[in-house]
């Protein structure tokens, strides 16, 4: 079984970070811009992208185990790599953090 390492999702997370932060430094360097809040929808909208990146894989793990079950006899239950559970919690938090800032960004300075 090959393991997957997630380089590309990993690349969009980090991507929709670094929207924020660069839009959050140029807010602060230029008046009245309101990139910050709108960073915001830009890290909701990959952090979704690579939310249904991870699960589209899930149907790989569910016929690995159903595979494994038919030439077992038994039933076995898929397992989640660490990578990947870390990853689904980055990507959550990311979400979260989007969203608010997508709400909220505008209030964050004068």
């Amino acid at each position: 079984m090959r393991k997957k390492s997630y380089k590309l999702e990993w690349f969009i997370i980090f991507t929709a970070l670094m929207s924020v932060f660069i839009s959050a430094i140029l807010d602060l360097y230029y008046e009245n811009l309101s990139l910050f809040a709108r960073s915001g929808a830009i890290a909701v909208l990959l952090a979704a992208i690579v939310e249904y990146r991870i699960s589209s894989h899930i149907y790989d793990d569910v016929y690995r185990a159903s595979a494994r079950q038919q030439h077992s006899g038994f039933a076995t239950r898929p397992k989640k790599p660490k990578n990947k559970g870390f990853l689904s919690l980055v990507t959550h938090s990311v979400l979260i953090l989007g969203t608010i800032i997508w709400g909220y960004g505008d209030l964050a300075w004068p």
